[in-house]
């Protein structure tokens, strides 16, 4: 079966966009050999150190270069839990908008939708 890196790092446990970011981060020679470790030390992994060592190279290449600034990166823990806190919110805010949208009458339901109840037919019961 072949693997890809995103299924490397996530039978890691590891976020593979998180994992990209961070060897971005790292010096070129420092990302090729943590990466190599990485496909190296899968437990059926077909390539022996050296040979991953050349692959993480032609890999590494293809990562982004970081821009002249580079601040801090939030953790990934504490951007979740801030994400989901706002979309939370948000999801109740639009609920409690929309209540009192129909409260007030925005949305009118229409009285044709309504039947008429002296119009109903009776079913299924005959008169004595």
């Amino acid at each position: 079966m072949t693997l890809s890196l995103v299924s490397v790092f996530a039978r890691l446990g590891n976020d593979p966009w998180l994992e990209a970011g961070r060897l971005a981060r790292l010096p070129r020679s420092e990302a090729i050999e943590s990466l190599a470790r990485v496909i190296a030390g899968m437990p059926t992994s077909i390539w022996p150190l050296p040979a991953a060592t050349v692959l993480a190279a032609r890999l590494v290449t293809l990562l982004p270069t970081q821009s002249g600034k580079s601040g801090p990166v939030p953790s990934s823990p504490a951007l979740r839990a801030k994400i989901s806190l706002w979309g939370g919110l948000t999801v109740v805010l639009v609920c409690v908008a929309c209540l009192l949208a129909f409260e007030a009458g925005v949305f009118r339901v229409s009285d044709a939708a309504r039947p008429d109840v002296g119009s109903i037919a009776s079913f299924g019961v005959s008169p004595r």
